[in-house]
């Protein structure tokens, strides 16, 4: 990402969290059991939404960086070296979070206590058993062979993701205007093809982990979703209700 902002790279996309790295209010973006559906995460995240012209006015203003299009990047999903069906079940138990406030938020939320580890430590520190889960989209999982060292996965969709595609705004300045058009339709076609991609991956990646060994829980095998739901939300209002009440509520209305 600073990369980006510094122009040594024209182009990138990231999670809003990661851009919120550079920007701190795009991670509001990220907050867990922020949206309905996927085509809910669309409409807030498409850069012509009221929300993100006012986010990405403020992106372009202090770090230089636009955004040209958003794309479904998967729902993050709990494993877990024991089942897990309740937030009262993770009591105790170590997940791994991504070293950032709102995705440390999102798994002290589900009830479990959050270590913020880098990536690249995660998979030693799962089959060490130094922590008891972790937190991904089911690609993830099965790409990196976490059912290897963690035999439970639970549906608990705390986290629907977006990736945002960005541009550094002097090198977008400095195009032709012909050209500005072209990309920019072109980020909207290919964020379209990205999200269905990872939709239509979601349903075989899942039954790939099945045949992988790893015990799926959902709602049908016991999984209170909305007890999850609401200790994350509870937590999200004392954490970040002050900070992002304007934000949150124009996530909720948007229709």
């Amino acid at each position: 990402m600073r990369l980006a902002a510094e122009g040594r790279v024209a182009f990138t996309h990231q999670t809003a969290a990661t851009i919120g790295s550079l920007h701190g209010d795009l991670a509001v973006l990220d907050l867990p059991y922020a949206y309905r559906d996927v085509a809910h995460l669309l409409r807030v995240t498409d850069p012509s939404s009221p929300l993100m012209r006012k986010l990405g006015e403020g992106l372009v203003r202090t770090r230089g960086l636009r955004i040209l299009s958003s794309f479904y990047f998967g729902t993050r999903q709990l494993t877990c070296d024991r089942p897990v069906r309740r937030p009262e079940d993770l009591a105790g138990l170590l997940v791994r979070a991504i070293p950032f406030p709102v995705y440390e938020a999102a798994v002290e939320g589900l009830g479990a206590r959050p270590v913020p580890l880098e990536w690249s430590r995660t998979p030693t520190a799962l089959a060490a058993g130094s922590v008891n889960g972790q937190e991904n989209p089911v690609n993830t999982i099965l790409a990196s062979r976490l059912y290897e060292h963690q035999g439970y996965l639970m549906l608990t969709g705390h986290i629907m993701a977006s990736s945002l595609l960005v541009v550094n705004e002097a090198v977008w300045q400095g195009l032709p205007k012909a050209e500005r058009e072209a990309l920019a339709a072109a980020a909207r076609a290919a964020g379209e093809r990205a999200t269905r991609e990872c939709l239509a991956s979601e349903a075989s990646d899942l039954e790939a982990l099945k045949a992988k060994g790893m015990k799926v829980i959902g709602p049908a095998e016991g999984l209170d979703r909305e007890a999850f739901a609401a200790r994350a939300r509870e937590l999200v209002r004392e954490r970040f209700g002050e900070r992002w009440k304007t934000y949150i509520t124009m996530i909720e209305a948007e229709r």
